[in-house]
């Protein structure tokens, strides 16, 4: 069990706690590459001894030690314990002492690395490259090879630089002067090597002491304004041709359906091109979110279908921040839909989201011995004081561990009315007060955005529901064009 991480100058120490007798004088860690899109197998890369002092266990990871390995531009590491041939995954008690921000010393003078909890107790490291990138200075596509131009940044004190296609490298050539590199391939290799219809990633692969390769995203700069452009190689039915595709901004949302709507192709048919969701979570609690992890027993979350019962594991494990800090996304939208409608409940010395829809119909609710709950509603005073030091805590930690993510707070409101079938408005049958639930959200909103530099979405034109929409009529199922002006803001806002 691992107790304690501490960051070294080139490295991690792990303090480990040996429980069950697993470590013994033989014993080491060994750090694995985990698999990714384009490498299928986990691959080893380190090896430490693990050694005991004044009864404890302490291994150093020393990445200077690194060798003979190709980095892609994100990368997971994942740590296990070796006894003997045995590989035993590195667990880790949530309480235990972990840094949750990056090393001060970049790896390899490229790489961030920080270290993160794996939604199975689990240590693992992160890397992410330093915005680093190659620029395509110019494409040729004949008819049986094609010739991609590099502009060669001198960057970085390589002994190596090629052009990398998915897993498979080519040699590249000095052209008329040393800060241009081109790379020339034969079409029917890569037809040969890739099935059809096959969108190939390109990268410039720099090699460094110790064979170390690193692959390096290769773009295409504009020159006036500097954004950047992703390139790919796309093959189909024995045609090659380079296909320009706009970067796509990476975000997450943690809120309701009126957010995360806008990112499902039934109701903005072509947000994947200009979004990538890295992670969304649904009506949660921001209290739940900030609160300890509940144990539970999987058989016990029943009587929901496997979305409803996704979204209460959420709930329950408390992963999400964790996976934004591992994903980096670079904007974060935000509704407080599962505060404001359904408040939390008390138990195991935590906090779980009210959800009436889907926890409270499992075993797992009916077996609580004790539970406490309360809401805006009935206990406003309480609940908002609570609610501040979560979200404070929250946005803290975004804003640290996030340092390039924009948060935007989406400041949607509940509709009493809806159009039926022939057009006509009607409202909604429904016990909810709305007009209150809105106070309450202006109110948590308001607090936010008077307390931290965030940007906002405030679809302002008097949208209401609809009856033939997706998921039926409710007060936050809005009429098509509420997704679309949603989209629209957000792609100004992210520009």
């Amino acid at each position: 069990m691992l107790k304690k991480i501490e960051y070294l100058n080139d490295g991690i120490r792990l303090y480990i706690e040996d429980l069950n007798g697993k470590i013994n004088e033989a014993s080491s860690l060994v750090v694995k590459q985990r698999s990714n899109k384009h490498v299928k197998i986990s691959n080893e890369i380190l090896r430490s001894l693990i050694k005991k002092i004044d009864n404890q266990y302490i291994v150093d990871i020393n990445f200077s030690d690194l060798r003979s390995v190709t980095l892609y531009p994100v990368e997971i590491f994942d740590l296990y314990l070796a006894k003997d041939a045995e590989l035993l995954p590195l667990e880790i008690n949530r309480n235990s002492e972990i840094p949750t921000n990056y090393m001060n010393t970049k790896l390899l003078n490229i790489y961030y690395v920080k270290t993160y909890m794996t939604n199975d107790n689990r240590i693992a490291l992160y890397l992410t490259q330093d915005k680093l990138h190659f620029n395509l200075a110019k494409t040729e596509c004949y008819e049986d090879f094609v010739q991609l131009s590099v502009f060669d940044q001198k960057q970085f004190n390589q002994i190596k630089t090629e052009l990398a296609i998915n897993t498979h490298s080519f040699r590249t050539h000095s052209g008329n002067n040393n800060e241009i590199l081109y790379s020339t391939f034969n079409v029917f290799d890569l037809l040969n090597s890739y099935p059809e219809s096959t969108d190939l990633e390109l990268y410039v692969q720099i090699t460094l002491n110790k064979n170390i390769k690193v692959l390096i995203n290769l773009l295409a700069e504009n020159e006036y304004n500097h954004q950047t452009k992703n390139f790919s190689l796309s093959l189909n039915k024995n045609v090659i041709f380079i296909k320009s595709n706009e970067k796509k901004l990476k975000i997450a949302a943690f809120g309701s359906c009126v957010t995360r709507d806008n990112f499902n192709s039934k109701f903005n048919l072509n947000y994947k091109n200009h979004f990538e969701l890295l992670r969304y979570q649904n009506q949660s609690s921001i209290i739940s979110l900030m609160s300890k992890p509940i144990p539970y027993n999987t058989k016990k979350i029943d009587n929901l279908n496997q979305y409803e019962q996704n979204d209460v594991f959420d709930d329950l494990e408390k992963n999400f921040l964790n996976d934004l800090i591992s994903k980096q996304p670079e904007a974060l939208i935000l509704d407080f839909f599962g505060d404001v409608y359904f408040g939390c409940f008390k138990t195991h010395s935590s906090y779980i989201t009210n959800n009436r829809w889907k926890i409270t119909k499992t075993s797992f609710y009916r077996e609580l011995n004790e539970v406490t709950t309360f809401n805006l509603n009935t206990n406003l005073s309480e609940y908002f004081t609570l609610w501040k030091q979560s979200i404070d805590k929250f946005l803290q930690i975004t804003n640290k561990e996030l340092p390039n993510c924009k948060i935007i707070l989406h400041k949607a409101r509940f509709t009493g009315m809806y159009y039926d079938e022939e057009q006509n408005i009607k409202k909604i049958n429904s016990d909810t007060d709305i007009e209150l639930l809105n106070a309450f959200w202006d109110q948590l909103d308001d607090y936010v955005i008077s307390n931290y530099e965030v940007s906002t979405i405030n679809v302002k034109q008097n949208y209401i529901s609809i009856a033939d929409h997706a998921w039926g009529i409710f007060h936050l199922h809005f009429e098509p064009n509420y997704y679309k002006n949603f989209l629209s803001e957000l792609i100004k806002l992210t520009q």
